[in-house]
Parts: structure tokens; C-alpha cells; sequence
């Protein structure tokens, strides 16, 4: 019920009747009880996000990870060897960096 109405709400579903029409900019993350799909476990957090923001210094990345309690070394160690709690401030850090107007947490426990 609730996981598939935020799914129409993204886009990531499709309505049987009617339309969901969403603002032309309008930004939606969503934190789900999957989110590791978004990942890349086989570089560092502070990799992921020059990768995925290559005008960010890495002072810059290095200053936004540690808002969100990635810190020292953790922000240079492979993201597989994270504990989930560590991954899931990585992911909270990007949906953040990425300036939603709404955000949908979907089981996030």
C-alpha cells in the first residue's frame, strides 16, 4: 500500500486509471529499506561523490561527508567494508547534496 503509492508518487509505477502529474522540476529522493542499490561498494565514499560531482573539491566532498558522520578514514575505506549504519549516512549525505523539494522515506529501519 504505502511503498506503492510513494512508487506512483516517483514515477517508478504507472497508474491503472488516472494521472499522477508531478511539477516539471520537482525533485523527489526516496530512502528505502533497499538502498544500497544505489551504491557503488567498490570505491570510497568520498570517490562515489567526485564521481558522481566532478566540480566538488575534494576538501568540499570530504567537508559534506562529515555532516553526515562520515568522517577520517571511513570516507576513504571501500564502501563494502562499511557497516550499514556507515552506507546509509552515505546515502542520506547524496539525497541531501541533491536538494529534493520532497523526500520519501520508505521503511528506512
Amino acid at each position: 500500500g504505502k511503498s506503492t503509492l510513494l512508487k506512483l508518487m516517483t514515477g517508478e509505477l504507472a497508474p491503472l486509471t488516472g494521472a499522477v502529474r508531478p511539477h516539471a522540476h520537482l525533485r523527489i529522493s526516496k530512502f528505502t529499506q533497499h538502498f544500497l542499490d544505489v551504491l557503488d561498494l567498490t570505491v570510497s565514499p568520498l570517490d562515489y561523490f567526485l564521481t558522481l560531482w566532478p566540480d566538488m573539491t575534494r576538501d568540499e566532498g570530504r567537508k559534506f561527508l562529515g555532516r553526515y558522520g562520515i568522517s577520517g578514514s571511513v570516507q576513504t575505506q571501500v564502501m563494502g567494508q562499511l557497516s550499514d549504519g556507515q552506507k546509509s549516512r552515505v546515502v542520506l549525505a547524496k539525497m541531501a547534496k541533491e536538494s529534493p523539494h520532497v523526500l520519501f522515506l520508505d521503511e528506512p529501519t
